[in-house]
């Protein structure tokens, strides 16, 4: 009898052992990611304006926690920009946040950071989201490279 008990936590663990590896690979984000953003500006003198552009990211390295770093680029807009930025993010399996600075393209901009919020929209690795902090109403769109 006490060998069994002794080989069940054996087993457990070559059990979880096997498993787990399959778990994490399917929360694993693809290394390079690019996608689409669209923005309406908040009613001004001029009216609204609609703008967008495109961005990537890059992700370094992805830890079993979910946290997630990276580099970011960000192209199309008129005032703030990123190109090659790190960030720092989270990925949960359904929902990926990026924090990222933005840079001012002109002076005065104050763009700063963002919170980027996209969850996944199937089974694969395709995701939107916006910036919820944002007034601009920003969409977002992002797959694999």
């Amino acid at each position: 009898m006490r060998a069994l008990l002794w080989f069940q936590p054996a087993i457990v663990c070559a059990l979880l052992a096997g498993v787990a590896p399959d778990i994490a690979a399917q929360d694993k984000l693809p290394q390079a990611m690019s996608g689409k953003w669209s923005g309406v500006s908040r009613q001004g003198q001029a009216g609204q304006t609609t703008f967008g552009g495109t961005w990537s990211v890059v992700i370094d390295k992805q830890n079993p926690d979910g946290t997630i770093e990276g580099k970011a680029t960000w192209a199309g807009a008129r005032a703030c920009t990123m190109d090659n930025e790190p960030f720092t993010g989270r990925f949960d399996g359904t929902q990926l946040t990026i924090v990222a600075p933005f840079r001012d393209k002109i002076p005065n901009a104050r763009c700063g950071k963002a919170r980027l919020v996209l969850k996944k929209t199937g089974a694969g690795n395709d995701f939107e989201g916006d910036i919820p902090a944002s007034q601009d109403k920003y969409r977002l769109t992002l797959g694999p490279s």
